[in-house]
């Protein structure tokens, strides 16, 4: 059975695309700068169609891509793996551990969090 992931070079892609709403592969290459090769790239965002993550279409000579609605559920799916193979099955524990390990994270996204916290509490 072949493994579904985002790597860390999918998600910069994957961002850059949900910023953007569509992009070219020179336009991803460019926005990377020297991180990688523009055929490297291609690859990339060529797998990430096949995964069902990113759609494809040509435009003239090149192609236009752009998220796949049902992208979502895919990476909901691999959280939840996730969420039970190294932090048996316990949000709290996997919650904790991004905070923690996060020591960049602002104190807007903070709030945020918070934010998201109150409303489940309230529908709760």
């Amino acid at each position: 059975m072949r493994r579904i992931y985002i790597g860390e070079s999918e998600h910069e892609i994957y961002e850059m695309i949900e910023a953007k709403g569509e992009v070219t592969v020179r336009e991803v290459y460019e926005m990377l700068g020297l991180k990688s090769k523009y055929t490297t790239v291609m690859t990339i965002m060529n797998r990430m169609v096949e995964k069902g993550e990113l759609q494809r279409r040509r435009n003239g000579i090149r192609y236009v891509y752009t998220l796949n609605k049902k992208s979502e559920s895919k990476a909901c799916g691999i959280l939840s793996k996730i969420k039970h193979s190294l932090f048996e099955g316990k949000t709290r524990s996997m919650v904790s551990y991004l905070l923690e390990e996060d020591k960049d994270i602002s104190t807007k996204e903070l709030e945020q969090i918070e934010e998201i916290i109150a409303t489940l509490k309230s529908e709760k």
